[in-house]
Protein backbone atom coordinates (compact mmCIF):
# COMPACT_ATOMS: atom_id res chain seq x y z
CA UNK A 1 0.00 0.00 0.00
CA UNK A 2 1.25 3.52 -0.78
CA UNK A 3 2.81 5.39 2.19
CA UNK A 4 0.42 8.35 1.94
CA UNK A 5 -2.57 6.05 2.28
CA UNK A 6 -1.03 4.26 5.27
CA UNK A 7 -0.40 7.64 6.89
CA UNK A 8 -4.00 8.65 6.28
CA UNK A 9 -5.36 5.35 7.56
CA UNK A 10 -3.40 5.70 10.81
CA UNK A 11 -5.43 8.84 11.43
CA UNK A 12 -8.73 6.99 10.99
CA UNK A 13 -10.57 6.02 14.15
CA UNK A 14 -10.73 2.33 13.24
CA UNK A 15 -8.38 0.53 10.88
CA UNK A 16 -9.88 -2.31 8.89
CA UNK A 17 -9.54 -3.71 5.37
CA UNK A 18 -12.98 -2.26 4.66
CA UNK A 19 -11.83 1.24 5.68
CA UNK A 20 -8.67 0.80 3.60
CA UNK A 21 -10.75 -0.03 0.53
CA UNK A 22 -13.06 2.91 1.15
CA UNK A 23 -10.15 5.29 1.62
CA UNK A 24 -8.46 4.03 -1.53
CA UNK A 25 -11.67 4.42 -3.54
CA UNK A 26 -12.23 7.90 -2.13
CA UNK A 27 -8.67 9.00 -2.86
CA UNK A 28 -8.70 7.75 -6.43
CA UNK A 29 -12.25 8.95 -7.18
CA UNK A 30 -11.56 12.47 -5.94
CA UNK A 31 -8.00 12.62 -7.30
CA UNK A 32 -6.58 13.56 -3.90
CA UNK A 33 -2.90 14.39 -4.33
CA UNK A 34 0.02 13.65 -2.02
CA UNK A 35 0.26 17.15 -0.49
CA UNK A 36 -3.39 17.12 0.56
CA UNK A 37 -2.92 13.74 2.20
CA UNK A 38 0.24 14.84 4.03
CA UNK A 39 -1.48 17.95 5.35
CA UNK A 40 -4.39 15.74 6.53
CA UNK A 41 -6.80 18.50 5.62
CA UNK A 42 -9.60 16.31 4.30
CA UNK A 43 -12.09 13.92 5.84
CA UNK A 44 -14.11 11.13 4.27
CA UNK A 45 -17.75 11.79 5.17
CA UNK A 46 -19.52 8.71 6.54
CA UNK A 47 -22.36 8.87 3.98
CA UNK A 48 -20.04 9.27 1.03
CA UNK A 49 -17.82 6.49 2.37
CA UNK A 50 -20.76 4.07 2.56
CA UNK A 51 -21.95 5.13 -0.89
CA UNK A 52 -18.53 4.47 -2.36
CA UNK A 53 -18.29 1.08 -0.69
CA UNK A 54 -21.62 0.17 -2.30
CA UNK A 55 -20.28 1.39 -5.66
CA UNK A 56 -17.21 -0.84 -5.24
CA UNK A 57 -19.43 -3.83 -4.39
CA UNK A 58 -21.63 -3.13 -7.42
CA UNK A 59 -18.57 -2.92 -9.67
CA UNK A 60 -17.23 -6.24 -8.33
CA UNK A 61 -20.60 -7.94 -8.88
CA UNK A 62 -20.73 -6.53 -12.42
CA UNK A 63 -17.23 -7.88 -13.16
CA UNK A 64 -18.13 -11.30 -11.75
CA UNK A 65 -21.22 -11.43 -14.01
CA UNK A 66 -19.06 -10.46 -17.00
CA UNK A 67 -16.50 -13.14 -16.14
CA UNK A 68 -19.17 -15.80 -15.79
CA UNK A 69 -20.73 -14.75 -19.11
CA UNK A 70 -17.28 -14.88 -20.75
CA UNK A 71 -16.95 -18.42 -19.41
CA UNK A 72 -20.37 -19.29 -20.83
CA UNK A 73 -19.35 -17.86 -24.23
CA UNK A 74 -16.10 -19.87 -24.17
CA UNK A 75 -18.02 -23.06 -23.37
CA UNK A 76 -20.56 -22.38 -26.12
CA UNK A 77 -17.86 -21.67 -28.72
CA UNK A 78 -16.01 -24.87 -27.76
CA UNK A 79 -19.24 -26.85 -28.00
CA UNK A 80 -20.00 -25.41 -31.45
CA UNK A 81 -16.44 -26.05 -32.69
CA UNK A 82 -16.62 -29.67 -31.53
CA UNK A 83 -19.68 -30.43 -33.69
CA UNK A 84 -19.08 -32.83 -36.53
CA UNK A 85 -18.27 -30.99 -39.77
CA UNK A 86 -17.46 -27.59 -38.19
CA UNK A 87 -14.21 -26.25 -39.61
CA UNK A 88 -14.12 -22.88 -37.87
CA UNK A 89 -15.86 -20.50 -35.52
CA UNK A 90 -15.43 -16.72 -35.29
CA UNK A 91 -16.92 -13.94 -33.19
CA UNK A 92 -16.44 -10.27 -34.01
CA UNK A 93 -18.24 -7.05 -33.22
CA UNK A 94 -20.41 -5.11 -35.66
CA UNK A 95 -17.39 -3.09 -36.81
CA UNK A 96 -15.52 -6.26 -37.79
CA UNK A 97 -13.12 -6.28 -34.84
CA UNK A 98 -12.22 -9.88 -34.02
CA UNK A 99 -13.20 -11.10 -30.55
CA UNK A 100 -12.62 -14.88 -30.89
CA UNK A 101 -11.51 -17.18 -33.65
CA UNK A 102 -10.59 -20.82 -34.12
CA UNK A 103 -9.06 -20.38 -37.58
CA UNK A 104 -5.95 -18.56 -38.76
CA UNK A 105 -5.90 -14.80 -38.18
CA UNK A 106 -5.46 -13.75 -41.82
CA UNK A 107 -8.53 -15.71 -42.92
CA UNK A 108 -10.52 -14.41 -39.95
CA UNK A 109 -9.72 -10.80 -40.89
CA UNK A 110 -10.95 -11.51 -44.42
CA UNK A 111 -14.19 -13.07 -43.17
CA UNK A 112 -14.73 -10.30 -40.59
CA UNK A 113 -14.58 -7.57 -43.23
CA UNK A 114 -16.82 -9.33 -45.74
CA UNK A 115 -19.38 -10.80 -43.32
CA UNK A 116 -19.76 -7.48 -41.47
CA UNK A 117 -20.44 -5.74 -44.77
CA UNK A 118 -22.88 -8.50 -45.78
CA UNK A 119 -24.77 -8.19 -42.48
CA UNK A 120 -25.07 -4.41 -42.74
CA UNK A 121 -26.35 -4.51 -46.32
CA UNK A 122 -28.74 -7.40 -45.55
CA UNK A 123 -30.14 -5.57 -42.50
CA UNK A 124 -30.61 -2.46 -44.62
CA UNK A 125 -32.43 -4.42 -47.33
CA UNK A 126 -34.72 -6.10 -44.79
CA UNK A 127 -35.56 -2.72 -43.21
CA UNK A 128 -36.44 -1.34 -46.67
CA UNK A 129 -38.75 -4.29 -47.30
CA UNK A 130 -40.41 -4.19 -43.86
CA UNK A 131 -39.28 -1.64 -41.28
CA UNK A 132 -40.72 -3.74 -38.43
CA UNK A 133 -38.59 -6.78 -39.30
CA UNK A 134 -34.95 -7.47 -38.46
CA UNK A 135 -32.22 -9.87 -39.58
CA UNK A 136 -32.00 -13.02 -37.44
CA UNK A 137 -29.78 -15.47 -39.32
CA UNK A 138 -27.97 -15.94 -42.65
CA UNK A 139 -27.06 -19.32 -44.10
CA UNK A 140 -24.85 -19.42 -47.21
CA UNK A 141 -24.02 -22.69 -48.89
CA UNK A 142 -21.23 -22.95 -51.44
CA UNK A 143 -19.52 -25.95 -53.00
CA UNK A 144 -16.70 -25.81 -50.42
CA UNK A 145 -18.30 -24.39 -47.28
CA UNK A 146 -21.49 -23.64 -45.51
CA UNK A 147 -21.33 -20.29 -43.71
CA UNK A 148 -23.72 -19.78 -40.81
CA UNK A 149 -24.01 -16.17 -39.66
CA UNK A 150 -25.85 -15.15 -36.50
CA UNK A 151 -25.81 -11.35 -36.15
CA UNK A 152 -26.77 -9.83 -32.83
CA UNK A 153 -27.09 -6.26 -31.59
CA UNK A 154 -23.36 -5.97 -30.77
CA UNK A 155 -21.70 -9.12 -32.09
CA UNK A 156 -21.66 -11.48 -35.07
CA UNK A 157 -21.10 -15.22 -34.73
CA UNK A 158 -19.85 -17.02 -37.84
CA UNK A 159 -19.55 -20.79 -38.11
CA UNK A 160 -17.91 -22.50 -41.07
CA UNK A 161 -18.80 -26.09 -41.75
CA UNK A 162 -18.35 -28.73 -44.38
CA UNK A 163 -21.55 -28.79 -46.50
CA UNK A 164 -21.59 -32.59 -46.74
CA UNK A 165 -22.54 -32.97 -43.04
Amino acid sequence: MRPEIIKYLKGMTTYSPQNAGRALAYLSKNAINRTEIEKNNFVIPQYEEDEMYIEIDDELEKRQREWSSVSEVEDTVKRICNHKGVTGCMIFNNQGIIIRTSIEQKLTIHYAALVTQLCHSTKSTIKKLDDTDDLAFIRLRTNKNEILIAPDKDYILVVLQNPTF
